[in-house]
């Protein structure tokens, strides 16, 4: 797919516009622009530069692995890629700095979340469709290739997904499936989330948002494929 011009083969079903981000979607194809801002810039104002990111199931051509994505997004706006490890509860990261020790060009996966963190302040256009038949693995600890250690998963919403809060998504999962949802929070760096269970304290019915990755802890493994407008 080209950024610049991105064809749809089937007529626009909706358009919305948001204070910080707008996509044009379609049932084939979206294009979003998305808002990376360095720390201290942001709406809200970011503490550190840090973004959980989605990116759509098909990718525009060559959008293929952490390299492409930071060459794509701008090595001199971008500090890092990361990807989580479900097998050990950290994150394996891409910088593009020959310096950078121990970086790893990980491969991108639909379905799949990641973490940017920004130097410069970008509008970051996306686009791709999403693949309304796949089904997403959220593994519990103790499953999964490689096994789960702690049964979180950094899930990629789904651009064409008709769950739009965390309740939705929870409730489509399946409530005794899911332990939690978690949202990051840029201006505190830390997550806000939602159970569905009335005894858990301070939780937060979050809206979810086409480009922003989130976090899943599951209690059962689940093999998701989300509903679709």
């Amino acid at each position: 797919m080209d950024k610049k011009r991105l064809v749809l083969t089937v007529g626009i079903v909706a358009a919305t516009i948001l204070t910080v981000q707008s996509i044009t979607a379609s049932n084939m194809g979206f294009k979003l622009n998305k808002a990376l801002s360095q720390a201290g810039a942001g709406t809200p104002v970011s503490l550190t530069g840090r973004y959980f990111v989605a990116l759509p199931d098909n990718r525009q051509t060559g959008l293929n692995n952490a390299k492409n994505l930071i060459d794509d997004i701008g090595l001199a706006s971008t500090q890092r890629v990361e990807r989580f490890k479900t097998d050990t509860d950290t994150y394996e990261f891409y910088s593009g700095r020959t310096l950078a020790s121990g970086q790893v060009n990980f491969a991108l996966a639909a379905g799949e979340g990641f973490r940017v963190r920004m130097n410069t302040t970008v509008s970051y256009i996306v686009v791709g469709s999403d693949n309304p038949a796949v089904a997403y693995n959220l593994n519990a600890a103790g499953s999964g290739s490689p096994v789960s250690l702690t049964g979180r998963n950094i899930f990629a919403y789904n651009y064409h997904q008709t769950s739009v809060t965390a309740k939705q998504l929870i409730d489509e999962i399946g409530l005794a499936n899911v332990q939690r949802l978690e949202r990051y929070k840029t201006d505190t760096d830390t997550f806000e989330f939602y159970s569905g269970r009335t005894l858990a304290a301070g939780q937060v019915n979050f809206a979810l948002s086409p480009g922003e990755a989130i976090r899943i802890r599951m209690n059962t493994t689940v093999a998701f494929t989300p509903s679709h407008y």
